[in-house]
């Protein structure tokens, strides 16, 4: 995947000379050149740049304003490189505090100067884009979670989270209130053991040949008959089905449940 890198410097020679040496030294990067933090505004705002290389000694806008304006105005962690002339290790040290990732001097063997700089962009890039997944990550994990818990609440779904065996780990609320009783009191117990249940011996084995089958990978549904603390009988559609870990193992079943009719 290209590396759109945005290389800004008030001289146009030494722009076009960056560009060539810089793709000629990576060919992943693809230079788009601004001749001042003004226009490389602009362009920040028309391209998906994903690093910014900026010399410092540039007229109306230095390389320091430009770097704290992408900092705090716009509130932008895209990864900044300072990149100027030898002699100027208070410019680098503002720079770093501002929140610039890398300093780099120009000067030298242009071959030697530009591999380095190539290799910071790389690097920073791969940093920054490991960073921006993790965020995209928490972020599908916290929607998830408000999904999980949304279900789990919802007060018209039985739910029971199981082990493997089909020993009771935990209940939702609404299980728990067509009882009348807690979590303590139906936890370690097999699933076809708790009190919910108005079946007969054969629902009964139906019931574990159900998580046998959840617990080697199937998804099973069925109708059952729930039984309340008023010894009220309803009927539901249920389903028994495999919770897998990121690397696909079976971890735990997830018993589902909805009324279909009071009987």
């Amino acid at each position: 995947m290209a590396i759109k890198t945005l290389l800004v410097d008030d001289e146009r020679s030494l722009l076009e000379q960056s560009k060539i040496f810089l793709e000629r030294m990576d060919q992943d990067l693809e230079v788009i050149t601004a001749i001042s933090p003004e226009k490389a505004c602009s362009l920040l705002n028309e391209k998906d740049i994903e690093v910014i290389v900026s010399d410092y000694q540039m007229p109306d806008t230095n390389g320091l304003e430009f770097l704290e304006g992408i900092r705090e105005e716009k509130s932008n962690d895209i990864p900044f490189i300072m990149f100027t002339g030898k002699g100027r290790e208070e410019v680098a040290m503002k720079a770093l505090n501002l929140g610039a990732d890398r300093y780099i001097q120009k000067g030298g063997d242009p071959r030697d100067q530009y591999s380095i700089l190539a290799q910071a962009i790389e690097q920073e890039v791969t940093h920054h884009r490991t960073k921006e997944k993790n965020r995209q990550l928490l972020r599908e994990l916290k929607k998830s979670k408000m999904l999980l818990d949304s279900i789990f609440h919802d007060p018209d779904i039985y739910i029971g989270i199981l082990e493997l065996d089909g020993r009771l780990l935990k209940a939702n609320e609404s299980s728990l209130e067509l009882l009348g009783l807690s979590n303590e009191d139906v936890r370690g117990k097999y699933f076809w053991e708790t009190p919910w249940w108005a079946h007969t011996q054969k629902d009964q084995e139906r019931l574990k040949e159900s998580i046998d089958k959840a617990s080697e990978g199937e998804i099973v549904r069925f109708r059952a008959t729930h039984k309340g603390k008023d010894d009220e009988k309803v009927e539901v559609d249920f389903s028994i089905r495999p919770v897998r870990d990121e690397d696909g193992e079976i971890v735990r079943l997830l018993a589902q449940g909805k009324n279909v009719q009071v009987l």
